[in-house]
């Protein structure tokens, strides 16, 4: 009966183990590139994001690389730390499981070890920056299944929408 417990609890150790390791090696990095156009963008431009992808395995990375709206997911927060709302332009995307591309692009992506690859996103177009005030932005996109499981998430920045 003891030695029923003992192998229990060290396959449950081997099993926390395999997830923290497999989760520590992402095989890749997100990164937005701070301050595009300055910390400071006035109410009603537009609000550019410029994230970079970069594979860290030792070995080629393949992944779809579809809609970038629905291909990224954006944590855009107030002031208050409040999330912001997606307009109804994303929200009539549909992102999601059952996504399917409307419009922009559905291809195979490639990238070798150390290979990067940029997107640009309008968040404005997705979220109701319609209000003067400093917004937080991570972006995060989800890591194939046939690369792992979880997401990578980027570094966060900040935005100052004004009026003036």
């Amino acid at each position: 009966m003891f030695v029923s417990y003992v192998l229990r609890a060290l396959a449950c150790l081997a099993l926390v183990a395999a997830v923290c390791a497999g989760a520590a090696q992402s095989p890749f990095s997100l990164t937005i590139q701070d301050q595009l156009y300055g910390p400071t963008v006035k109410l009603g431009s537009h609000v550019e994001l410029k994230l970079t992808l970069t594979n860290t395995s030792a070995s080629g990375i393949t992944f779809w690389d579809r809609n970038r709206l629905c291909d990224y997911q954006l944590d855009i927060r107030d002031g208050s730390g409040r999330p912001v709302p997606e307009t109804s332009f994303k929200s009539e995307l549909k992102c999601g499981s059952g996504f399917r591309v409307a419009f922009g692009k559905n291809q195979i992506r490639a990238l070798k070890p150390s290979e990067s690859f940029t997107d640009v996103i309008f968040i404005d177009e997705a979220y109701e920056l319609s209000h003067p005030d400093k917004y937080t932005i991570q972006a995060s996109r989800a890591i194939p299944p046939e690369l792992g499981r979880g997401s990578v998430r980027s570094n966060i920045i900040t935005i100052a929408v004004t009026d003036k």
